[in-house]
């Protein structure tokens, strides 16, 4: 029988998915099947806890694989060999264990995200919730230049840069201004600081000894209403994006620069799903670097850069692929 409330890939229930299977890896390990690909739960520490915004959150999520994309916060081996399975590696499985052994050393706090095999074949790992690490199909120590990204709590990304927490949009009429509070997900009051743009917001909160930076921004764009185009706004909600202590926070670290935040300008229907990334400018992110909204997992799809630090927001749009106009950066896609 199925667990109460299960969990499918790519999907916020089971509805519209199609077939759906589970299975138990060596007595441990949930797997769930959706037409989007596979899902893995530790059934050891399995909970859902209210995520202070009235919906359920896992506790125990072991990763995830979906189809077209690849494999993100794998945290087992018998996980991993599944989703090495799913993404094409058969026959590479041995090389990419003993290259993940290699780098975390006796380490079980370690996390695997990986392309497809038809789609680039790179998978990295953060061990110890420190730096990133390329294990195939070469081994980069403390580098995942070119690699997917894995960060300890947060969503890793397919192509550049560190891959930040996952939000949705609202509808919003560009005439009421950002509040100037917000409760984050914690159930912590957040409150609004510097700066203030009029189509971005940042909001810090502190919980259990850490300062959090949540990120919430507009976007502008345009659809057709019968022979007429028309404006059209929506705001995202605010998503984790900073902290001052990046272990186990979510975010990346504080940047050490004056930080600037805007809004997007977009071709089309702005409301749609933006993947935030912090991508490195120089040799270190927290000197230098920017937070580009990408609209899929390749890195030609980003539509405009939302904050930046160290080095101009021209010089971070004209990076991400957009153009500066008049003032802002707009996408170009």
């Amino acid at each position: 029988g199925r667990m109460t409330h299960p969990q499918y890939a790519g999907l916020v229930d089971g509805s519209g998915a199609g077939d759906l299977d589970e299975d138990v890896l060596e007595g441990r390990w949930l797997q769930t099947k959706s037409n989007k690909g596979y899902k893995f739960i530790d059934l050891k520490n399995f909970d859902l806890v209210d995520d202070g915004m009235n919906k359920l959150k896992v506790v125990g999520d072991a990763g995830e694989f979906l189809y077209g994309e690849g494999f993100k916060g794998v945290k087992d081996k018998a996980v991993l060999s599944a989703v090495l399975r799913y993404a094409g590696y058969t026959g590479d499985e041995a090389k990419i264990i003993a290259n993940l052994d290699a780098v975390a050393k006796g380490n079980s706090n370690w996390l695997a995200a990986g392309f497809e095999k038809a789609k680039g074949g790179r998978i990295s790992v953060n061990v110890d919730n420190k730096n990133c690490s390329n294990i195939w199909p070469t081994v980069t120590l403390n580098n995942c230049s070119g690699g997917p990204d894995q960060s300890p709590g947060n969503v890793p990304g397919a192509g550049q840069g560190l891959a930040l927490d996952a939000a949705g949009n609202i509808q919003y009429d560009g005439k009421l201004p950002f509040g100037e509070s917000w409760q984050n997900p914690e159930g912590k009051q957040a409150l609004r600081v510097d700066p203030k743009p009029a189509d971005a917001a940042l909001y810090q909160a502190e919980d259990e000894g850490r300062k959090l930076w949540y990120l919430s921004f507009a976007a502008l764009g345009s659809v057709k209403e019968g022979d007429k185009t028309v404006e059209k706004r929506v705001k995202r909600m605010p998503s984790l994006v900073f902290s001052d202590k990046k272990e186990g926070a979510g975010g990346m670290r504080y940047p050490n620069k004056p930080v600037t935040i805007s809004g997007l300008v977009v071709k089309g229907d702005p409301d749609q799903t933006y993947n935030l990334r912090a991508v490195m400018h120089g040799d270190k992110l927290e000197e230098s670097g920017f937070i580009g909204a990408y609209t899929s997992s390749g890195n030609d799809s980003c539509v405009g850069v939302v904050a930046s630090w160290g080095l101009t927001h021209h010089a971070a749009c004209g990076q991400c692929g957009a153009k500066w106009d008049n003032g802002r950066c707009v996408s170009t896609k």
